[in-house]
């Protein structure tokens, strides 16, 4: 329902996305003097039609049947002539702003369904080199000794980054610490990219037949994929699929011979480095996606994507997916699920994915018919803001329910939910306040002092109780439960602390981790907030109430007897509170 006038506008819509064939029904109050009101989409323009006067003005409704993902504005023609009613120009849903150009949105979605392992689930994301070592390995590149700082700076690696510093963590070492990750409650593996490559992050693949040698090779993965399976524990690849090394097998190959098979999968130019390269990076040459022997190669019966599932993998999460063409996503989602249709895909999405332009094209990853789902960076931000006091309960709920009303259930429900990552600083550095103007020198020897990891600490807690009830599935970043700090790459990718763990840091996240598993509403229950004032958030998921007090005094929650002390949280299962959301 939109209520208009010239001086309030306000507007609700029902929460989530409608598949197709779903009757959609529009209503409008405005003014009394209002003539004729139109829902404008990008394509159409629909009348509405008056339905009554009331309250001193009159509703307007109209029907329809979206065939796909619409955008609309509404236009009323009025004694005073035209006007425009849109979204706010946040674009979060909720209240609508007069003259505004933001369109409200419509998602439409093939309907389909989460695989319940991955839903129910609970992920840990490894950076394989740093994790821990063990078993046989291949020497590569500058050998470094654990829980030294990463290297930064080029200097450091002969002149020029390559990043090529390793410390020695291989997949037999995961595979030997399994049993502590399923003690803690981890039921899935996220891994950095594994391939064969000539770095310690993967990201410039040699060869995507083959795990790097530095990792422990094939026989590694073999025996890692074996004992998860043993543990009932599931392992997500990281599929990096926008370009390759320019020392791969592949482009070495395009290069130097033009009638080279690969010849066709990259782009080569008269202006240096002489071929398109991923964001102008020469050592990660571009490829062409809709080359149909590069498909072949990744998509085929026998390609690289069927072939790591067949080997034992359960899922991909895929590398800057915004840079994947539609036609190469909807080919990937097809054979990963004709291989293992209990597979999961998602796909690296820093915004909202279900209205994301790249090269400008609305993208639909979120249409059923590509991801299962993205990261979800947006509640990320919306937690660590919260909790850090950049924004109040209100502008909270209101982040969290714009992707409620544009995801589909299943996206929304099986987003990767984190707080740290490889590409962002720790949670505990964020949650200390580290400074921001460091430089990158100086962030390599930063530590937060004592009082600024008490307020880490302090923080976390309410920071992982977000994660684990919000829409989501949690993921932890290796080594956060054992306490570690670090700024943005490299230093977030440091190596764990085997025996140096902060035992403190390390009982949240069993606490949040307890939590989820022990009551199932936190997995899929539809979320409506109860309240959002201040420093204080009351939220349902299904039938179980979630309080959390982000301030620094105790307060009384709205709808129970009772009060939260400072930076607490309380769960009421099976309640009968009613929301006071949005309709």
């Amino acid at each position: 329902m939109h209520e208009h006038n010239s001086q309030l506008a306000f507007y609700r819509t029902p929460a989530g996305a409608v598949t197709p064939g779903t009757k959609v029904r529009l209503r409008f109050f405005t003014a009394r003097d209002t003539k004729a009101v139109f829902v404008c989409t990008e394509t159409e323009n629909y009348p509405m039609e008056k339905e009554c006067e009331m309250c001193g003005g009159q509703m307007f409704v109209l029907s329809f049947v979206p065939e796909e993902t619409c955008f609309y504005r509404f236009r009323i023609e009025g004694m005073r002539g035209e006007e425009w009613y849109g979204n706010n120009r946040a674009a979060l849903g909720g209240p609508g702003e007069t003259g505004s150009e933001v369109p409200f949105q419509i998602t439409v979605y093939a309907p389909y369904s989460l695989p319940k392992a991955y839903a129910d689930g609970i992920v840990y994301q490894i950076f394989p080199d740093r994790f821990a070592g063990g078993g046989p390995r291949t020497e590569s590149g500058i050998p470094r000794r654990w829980g030294e700082t990463p290297f930064w700076r080029a200097d450091q690696f002969g002149g020029e980054y390559t990043a090529n510093d390793f410390f020695g963590g291989t997949l037999w070492g995961v595979a030997e610490k399994l049993p502590y990750l399923k003690a803690l409650g981890i039921t899935w593996i996220y891994l950095n990219p594994i391939f064969d490559t000539s770095s310690n992050h993967g990201y410039n693949t040699r060869n995507y037949m083959h795990v790097a040698g530095h990792l422990g090779g094939d026989a590694a993965f073999a025996h890692l994929a074996a004992e998860a399976k043993r543990l009932d524990m599931h392992l997500m690849l990281d599929g990096v699929f926008s370009h390759t090394g320019d020392d791969s097998l592949y482009f070495q190959s395009a290069k130097k011979d033009p009638a080279s098979p690969y010849r066709g999968w990259y782009t080569f130019t008269d202006t240096p480095p002489g071929y398109e390269a991923w964001w102008g990076i020469p050592s990660l040459p571009n490829v062409r996606e809709e080359e149909l022997s590069y498909r072949a190669f990744m998509l085929g019966e026998n390609g690289v994507v069927r072939h790591w599932l067949r080997t034992g993998a359960d899922g991909w999460r895929l590398d800057v997916a915004d840079e994947l063409p539609d036609g190469f996503l909807d080919g990937l989602k097809k054979a990963v699920k004709a291989e293992k249709e209990e597979a999961v895909v998602i796909g690296e999405v820093w915004e909202d994915a279900s209205n994301k332009i790249s090269y400008g094209q609305r993208r639909r990853y979120l249409t059923g018919r590509q991801l299962d789902s993205v990261m979800h960076y947006p509640v990320r931000q919306a937690i660590l803001d919260f909790v850090c006091e950049k924004c109040d309960a209100a502008q909270f709920s209101a982040r969290i329910l714009s992707l409620v009303e544009n995801y589909p259930p299943p996206a929304l429900f099986g987003g990767l939910s984190f707080l740290s990552g490889h590409d962002v600083p720790r949670v505990l550095t964020v949650l200390g306040d580290a400074p921001g103007n460091l430089g990158r020198d100086g962030e390599a020897v930063f530590r937060l002092s004592p009082e600024m990891r008490e307020k880490a600490v302090r923080r976390l807690r309410i920071a992982l109780t977000l994660l684990v009830t919000m829409p989501g599935v949690p993921c932890i970043f290796y080594g956060d439960e054992a306490g570690m700090e670090g700024f943005g790459d490299p230093f977030c990718r440091g190596t764990y602390p085997w025996g140096q763990e902060d035992g403190r840091v390390m009982d949240l996240y069993k606490e949040a981790i307890s939590l989820r598993k022990h009551h199932p509403d936190l997995s899929g229950g539809p979320l409506a907030f109860l309240q959002a004032e201040g420093r204080v958030l009351g939220f349902l998921r299904g039938k179980t109430a979630v309080f959390v007090n982000a301030g620094h005094t105790v307060v009384s929650l709205r709808n129970e007897k009772t009060e939260l002390l400072p930076m607490e949280y309380k769960i009421i299962p099976g309640g009968t509170t009613e929301a006071n959301g949005r309709e």
